[in-house]
């Protein structure tokens, strides 16, 4: 067999294979046309798109449907990679997925849900029928996310979500009494969680007084109830040999700019992510703590402790702060919080001549002696005259 004769059967070869792979595809998509109108699919009337990525809600329930529940269009639908359809809605703190691998059933699942949803809202004007979750939903994301950060909203949510709803989801308002909550916050108690019992009460408390304000019960049960308060520990300085090795430490990770930044300006945590130098010798933060809700910002000056690092400040910005990173300072910081950072500074500054009043104002304080009355009245001169006194052996 001569080359050509050798090229001509390679040439065939080559042209049976694409065939048997055309046929292999075709068959392919046989398979999944015949799947997707088996008996686990949808009727003729609310057929999936499912190869063409988003479906639109009218190819998943009727016009009927729609019409009679609305809130069948905020569901999302998908048909995931394990063979099961899922439906899900996420609103209002809702976060409930229905399953199965037969399409009909994940949607009674779904449509039941959305069924029951709209019976306790139709019965929110009913004093005897109010739903726990349904009310405190309303109000959390209604009244209170508007009126607090991001932040706060956060944590609030978290404690509601973890230990607030499992205890009550399901009860109506009006069945919720004090007793019931005592016993719950007891047993957060028990387990040598006391802050986060203080945090469940208060959660609870202003939960159920918005259901008197609304004429949905008529006495808080909370005012019946009774919580020790949560002992806070006292911030205090770190010594200044301790200061020197924290500094070492710190010196051979990433977080190296950001802890120097909360050292020696006195920043929050929360506050280190919104750090930017916008003017020569200051470092501008957002004061996080304004319970108006309005936005307020403070420029704290840059003093001779903070100056040698600045380049190295810039940097690194814009900051964050993780949870990886305040456990390695936490670690570093040992017997002391990462909290005392803040605690430190501002003993410093006083330590070298700094007014407090001047101090509280770097720290974003109020009603710290005469601050609040008088602080708009230091000049940026002045503030920076203050901030060379900051200078101190380690």
């Amino acid at each position: 067999m001569n080359f050509e004769d050798l090229k001509n059967d390679l040439k065939i070869i080559l042209q049976m294979f694409a065939r048997v792979v055309g046929a292999m595809d075709a068959m392919s998509e046989d398979s999944a046309r015949n799947f997707y109108s088996s008996s686990a699919a949808p009727p003729d009337n609310e057929v999936l798109q499912l190869n063409k990525g988003e479906t639109r809600k009218d190819e998943i329930f009727t016009k009927k449907e729609i019409s009679s529940m609305p809130k069948l269009k905020e569901l999302s639908y998908r048909y995931r990679k394990d063979g099961c359809h899922e439906f899900r809605y996420r609103r209002n703190g809702f976060d409930k997925s229905f399953t199965s691998t037969d399409f009909k059933i994940a949607k009674k699942k779904a449509k039941a849900f959305i069924e029951e949803l709209n019976a306790q809202e139709a019965a929110f004007g009913n004093k005897a029928f109010v739903r726990f979750e349904t009310f405190a939903n309303h109000y959390l994301f209604s009244v209170k996310k508007v009126n607090v950060t991001e932040r706060t909203f956060y944590k609030i949510m978290n404690r509601y979500q973890n230990y607030v709803l499992p205890a009550f989801r399901g009860k109506t308002i009006s069945d919720i009494k004090a007793p019931a909550i005592q016993n719950f916050l007891n047993g957060i108690v028990e387990k040598g969680y006391q802050r986060t019992a203080e945090e469940c009460f208060y959660i609870l408390k202003t939960i159920f007084q918005y259901a008197v304000d609304n004429d949905i019960i008529t006495k808080n049960p909370v005012g019946a109830v009774k919580i020790r308060k949560h002992q806070r520990t006292i911030g205090q300085a770190i010594s200044p040999d301790v200061e020197k090795t924290f500094i070492e430490k710190v010196s051979n990770t990433i977080y190296k700019a950001r802890a120097l930044v909360m050292l020696y300006t006195g920043c929050r945590p929360c506050e280190l992510e919104t750090a930017s130098i916008v003017k020569d010798g200051f470092i501008t933060f957002q004061n996080k703590k304004q319970h108006n809700g309005k936005v307020v910002y403070k420029d704290v000056p840059i003093t001779p402790m903070l100056m040698p690092y600045i380049e190295e400040i810039k940097a690194d910005l814009p900051f964050t702060y993780t949870d990886r990173m305040k456990k390695t300072l936490a670690e570093f910081l040992k017997p002391f919080r990462v909290y005392d950072l803040r605690h430190t500074f501002a003993t410093r500054c006083q330590e070298c001549g700094v007014p407090q009043e001047v101090v509280g104002v770097w720290l974003g304080h109020k009603g710290l002696g005469m601050t609040g009355s008088v602080y708009t009245h230091f000049s940026p001169k002045f503030m920076l005259e203050q901030a060379e006194k900051v200078v101190y052996s380690l």
